[in-house]
């Protein structure tokens, strides 16, 4: 199971979900009912407590990759939980072959991509999401102009 996630990456719902950030959001109105095996599944997930400075670093990290649109080339930090001395990896670095390389399965949609980026469950990223759009009043004008085309 490693190789393949070596070679494909994690997927999305397999991200620790944000302690604080992680009730499923309701369903617009119409839609059927999700069923309890979600919820348990969800209530047993992994969680993850911020302390305040880790949890500012992540909606920055959100904001800059949320207002830069899908698919954006964005030069951004390491994942926020990773530690990593000076050096640690240069050497593989340039030696690396192209036979074996990472290969991510490509996601489906923006919030995914959110997600895979920052390594962070899908729940959790919509909830940071709308805090940002709502409290700071992030846009995506990549998204907002692809809306207003449409």
């Amino acid at each position: 199971m490693d190789e393949i996630f070596s070679e494909t990456g994690t997927p999305a719902g397999w991200f620790l979900l944000i302690a604080g950030y992680d009730d499923l959001p309701g369903l617009p109105h119409g839609l059927p009912e999700i069923p309890p095996e979600v919820f348990d599944y969800l209530k047993a997930h992994k969680r993850r407590k911020l302390t305040p400075e880790e949890l500012a670093d992540l909606k920055r990290r959100l904001r800059l990759l949320y207002e830069a649109g899908p698919g954006a080339k964005v030069e951004e930090e390491e994942p926020f939980d990773r530690e990593e001395t000076p050096g640690e990896g240069d050497e593989e670095e340039e030696n690396e072959v192209v036979l074996g390389a990472r290969i991510p399965i490509p996601t489906e949609t923006f919030l995914e991509e959110l997600s895979v980026r920052l390594e962070v469950h899908p729940v959790s990223v919509y909830w940071l999401l709308k805090e940002l759009r709502e409290k700071e009043g992030a846009v995506c004008l990549p998204e907002l102009r692809r809306y207003t085309d449409e």
